[in-house]
């Protein structure tokens, strides 16, 4: 693969998850603009229609971000094949992160029909409760998609002769914590929203991780240039 690719899918891995956190926490009715319990329907839908524009540009921004990020993945992946090292867990690992990026897209464009909800009428509102369902249950899966394809690459042979031992051995407890998380939410109710707050802050130590491999692959592209 040519070294523009190889730095190209380096800022993809540096800018995607970045951008997509960015945007992620100015949702309406997130971590900082009105937040409200991931799990209180009405709550969720009351903030995204109090900001109906911010809402849709960061529905906008956040699928853009994880297109991104999976661009990046797909290079590292191409990487994988062409050393012929740890092809399977490569393969599988992006599999599991495309899919779950996917839902998580999907989650994301669902905020554009909830923030139009007027929250005054009883009918509309049970259209809005209807949707927050379906992106409640998509922001499930496509969590528990992410964190097994973060715990593939981990595991895998090939990333992890290409990383830091360490910090693969980190991202693979971080993502069976969140994977624990997830589960243990969907089959208790009471403990859906620590689940979802386990597995938010399990986001965070990968983007550190997708960052720190597209630097060392801008690296990788930059001495092959030499």
């Amino acid at each position: 693969m040519s070294a523009a690719m190889n730095r190209s899918g380096g800022w993809a891995l540096v800018i995607g998850p970045l951008l997509a956190l960015a945007f992620f926490l100015v949702e309406p009715g997130g971590l900082l603009i009105e937040s409200a319990d991931s799990t209180d329907a009405v709550a969720s839908i009351t903030a995204k229609a109090s900001n109906t524009a911010l809402a849709h540009l960061t529905a906008l921004v956040v699928p853009f971000g994880l297109a991104l990020l999976l661009f990046g993945f797909i290079v590292l992946q191409a990487g994988a094949i062409r050393e012929g090292g740890g092809i399977g867990a490569a393969l599988l690992a992006v599999v599991f992160l495309g899919t779950g990026m996917v839902v998580w897209g999907i989650t994301q464009g669902l905020n554009h029909p909830i923030s139009e909800i007027d929250v005054s009428s009883a009918e509309s509102m049970a259209v809005g409760l209807a949707l927050f369902e379906v992106q409640s249950a998509s922001r499930v899966l496509g969590g528990l998609l992410v964190a097994a394809g973060f715990l593939v690459l981990g595991l895998s042979p090939w990333m992890r002769a290409r990383s830091n031992v360490l910090a693969a051995n980190g991202i693979v407890a971080v993502s069976l914590i969140s994977l624990v998380g997830l589960v243990v939410g969907l089959f208790s109710v009471d403990l859906r929203l620590e689940g979802i707050t386990v597995s938010r802050a399990c986001y965070f130590i990968w983007v550190a991780w997708s960052v720190y491999l597209g630097v060392q692959l801008i690296k990788s592209s930059a001495d092959a240039s030499d």
